[in-house]
């Protein structure tokens, strides 16, 4: 995976030895690493607009990471969370992974497995970034429509013929097909297909 500015590893670990260590390593794979001593730290930073994902101690002074995980949640944060332990107990591991933790690793933990975990929770967090971008530029696109388009693009993506549709807008047929053929230019698609799929993900 290379370096980009839009993807963030944060990590979050009292043991300066442990997350130094962590840290170097993460960055040795050309991932942007942010540090946090403490879960206060970072929820004063607010560093979580990134996707990416967040690996954080489970016992830790102060906030701890079940604690730091549901204030996370309660502010809207869905960054994916693996949760690093040497004193982990069952109990705590259930509430976490019940919590929507991505996945529990005990220290000292194995690179490979830290860096296959973190590789999947990252794919996790673009996901829904990608859907959101793809949904705002939709949008965007039919912001352009007239309202007259918007009514010809909704019932042609509703499989309503264009002689239907001009009866029902009342207005002649040559001019359901120009509305027509301008909203499927401004919306970049060429059948009603297209254009029933594109419209659906803005449902």
């Amino acid at each position: 995976m290379t370096k980009t500015n839009s993807i963030r590893i944060i990590l979050v670990d009292d043991d300066k030895e442990v997350r130094s260590s962590v840290a170097a390593y993460l960055r040795t794979l050309n991932w942007e690493v942010k540090e946090f001593a403490s879960a206060e730290m970072f929820l004063h930073a607010g560093s979580w607009d990134s996707p990416g994902c967040m690996v954080v101690d489970l016992t830790m002074p102060g906030m701890d990471g079940l604690q730091l995980q549901k204030v996370l949640r309660q502010r809207g944060c869905r960054l994916p969370i693996i949760f690093l332990s040497g004193t982990g107990t069952i109990p705590k591991v259930v509430q976490a992974m019940s919590a929507g933790a991505e996945t529990f690793l005990e220290k000292p933990v194995d690179p490979n497995t830290l860096r296959e975990s973190i590789v999947q929770a990252v794919a996790k967090s673009l996901s829904p970034t990608q859907k959101s971008r793809e949904e705002d530029e939709i949008k965007k696109k039919f912001l352009l429509l007239t309202e007259r388009e918007k009514e010809v693009a909704l019932l042609v993506s509703q499989g309503v013929l264009n002689k239907n549709i001009a009866d029902k807008l009342n207005v002649s047929l040559n001019t359901v097909k120009t509305h027509r053929s301008n909203c499927f230019a401004k919306l970049g698609v060429k059948t009603a297909v297209e254009l029933t799929h594109l419209l659906m993900k803005l449902k």
